[in-house]
């Protein structure tokens, strides 16, 4: 009988099995940050929810996407400011919609990506392109019992406050950040890296290149922020796999955001410490036979997950 997962499996084939359509936002709306907006409305499994940019409001933004070079990636989409601060883009042809808001926070530190349910973000402003300033966008590490004295004091949990746990800058980086090229070494990109690069198209070698040929680079960053999202939706769903004794338990939405939140704070500084079991399934997904690879039917995945966790 034919499988799916006797072929290699590519990136977009785990997400298809995730079915899960992860919230992303983006820093710095100018031209990339727009281009990179505009791609992502026909990009499955992304769902921009949130824009940060001190300059531009969402009355703003629907004037600036009737400029010539979106109309090819918002055809089909009616855009519409209900607010400054609230964006929604209907779907003619399939009947849908969604809400972005706009925040207009100067400091990273200030931004509460996580109040729209933001996990990773898009750096795009051009200003916070270092390793040290692009952490500034990061949740704030905290161990158990630090969550639950926040808890007890503020009434909230800290996961509904606080700032992304991941940020893939899309412009020129500083040597300390780790980059890639999509198409060319992005598998290299590990569950650990959670401030990464994406590299300029070859033919630009500083960011006002770009400004002819925004909309491949988007792809290009859309490509390698897919690779991310499929190594951290992988590990999130194999947890919830493990904790429920079955196999992997695609569509579960809420248990999966749980562990996708629990499995990304444990890379912040200051967070509770992983279990070591967590760190073999992260040596599994980190693998390049993870992506590329011939994998096992999906009956039996979450078997052999098993015997590879029990066999370390």
């Amino acid at each position: 009988m034919f499988c799916p997962f006797d072929e290699f499996r590519e990136v977009d084939d785990i997400l298809n099995d995730l079915d899960h359509t992860f919230r992303i936002g983006i820093n710095g709306f100018g031209s990339l940050g727009r281009a990179i907006f505009c791609s992502s409305l026909n990009w499955p499994h992304i769902c921009v929810a949130a824009v940060n940019d001190p300059f531009v409001d969402a009355k703003q933004t629907v004037e600036l996407l009737r400029d010539d070079i979106y109309r090819d990636s918002t055809a089909g989409f009616d855009i519409d400011a209900v607010s400054s601060e609230e964006l929604i883009v209907r779907n003619a042809n399939e009947n849908t919609s969604m809400t972005i808001s706009f925040i207009s926070e100067i400091e990273p530190e200030n931004i509460s990506w996580k109040s729209p349910g933001v996990l990773h973000i898009i750096e795009c402003s051009g200003v916070f392109n270092t390793f040290t300033e692009a952490s500034r966008h990061l949740h704030i590490g905290r161990t158990h019992n630090q969550e639950l004295e926040f808890r007890r004091k503020h009434g909230i949990r800290i996961w509904d406050e606080g700032g992304a746990m991941k940020v893939l800058i899309a412009s020129p980086s500083s040597s300390g950040v780790p980059t890639f090229d999509p198409g060319v070494n992005e598998r290299d990109c590990k569950f650990q890296d959670h401030v990464v690069g994406c590299a300029l198209p070859k033919h630009s070698e500083k960011e006002s290149d770009l400004h002819w040929d925004l909309e491949n680079y988007s792809r290009q960053v859309l490509k390698l922020l897919n690779v991310v999202l499929a190594r951290d939706g992988s590990l999130a769903n194999y947890l919830v796999s493990l904790e429920s004794g079955r196999g992997p338990s695609y569509g579960e939405k809420v248990p999966f955001l749980e562990h996708l939140e629990y499995i990304l704070a444990s890379n912040i500084e200051g967070s509770e410490p992983r279990d070591t079991s967590d760190d073999d399934l992260i040596e599994i997904v980190n693998g390049p036979s993870f992506i590329d690879d011939p994998g096992p039917c999906g009956c039996c995945q979450g078997q052999r997950l098993w015997r590879r966790v029990s066999d370390n």
